[in-house]
């Protein structure tokens, strides 16, 4: 955290505003992985400003956080929105993990709602993706959902 804080902080004093979509978006997932729920505002305003400015490739990181931030909150069908606008910028594209981890969300999502079999889909999408591009954290992050499937 204290890098992004100090890459933020660099990025303002420089007047370099690419990144910072970013750095906040990390930052905020961050401190949402630490249990912290307050992120919302700016995961939102990150999100914000590259839509604003057309940043699709910042953007993802923003729904990415948008979407877990979500389904921490309890809000599946929030978390179903952002992973589908992920998927649907990230797919056509091209990016399998980013793809993948969007289903991740999606699959999670539809776990709490009791949607097993679309639930079930969208994880094993996922968790095969992770496997055949190597991403070990999201393909064990996935099949910790299917086992609570």
């Amino acid at each position: 955290m204290e890098h992004c804080e100090r890459g933020l902080a660099l990025a303002r004093e420089k007047r370099i505003t690419f990144w910072v979509p970013r750095i906040e978006a990390n930052l905020a997932i961050a401190r949402l992985r630490l249990g912290q729920l307050d992120v919302g505002p700016a995961l939102e305003r990150a999100a914000r400003y590259c839509r604003q400015n057309s940043e699709g490739h910042q953007l993802v990181r923003c729904l990415e956080g948008l979407a877990e931030l979500a389904l921490a909150r309890g809000d599946a069908d929030a978390c179903l929105a952002f992973a589908g606008e992920l998927l649907s910028l990230v797919e056509p594209a091209g990016l399998r993990e980013l793809a993948a981890q969007a289903r991740r969300w999606r699959g999670e999502a539809l776990l709490s709602q009791r949607q097993h079999p679309a639930a079930e889909q969208e994880l094993r999408r996922a968790a095969a993706v992770a496997d055949e591009i190597g991403r070990v954290r999201l393909a064990s992050d996935v099949r910790a959902a299917l086992a609570r499937l």
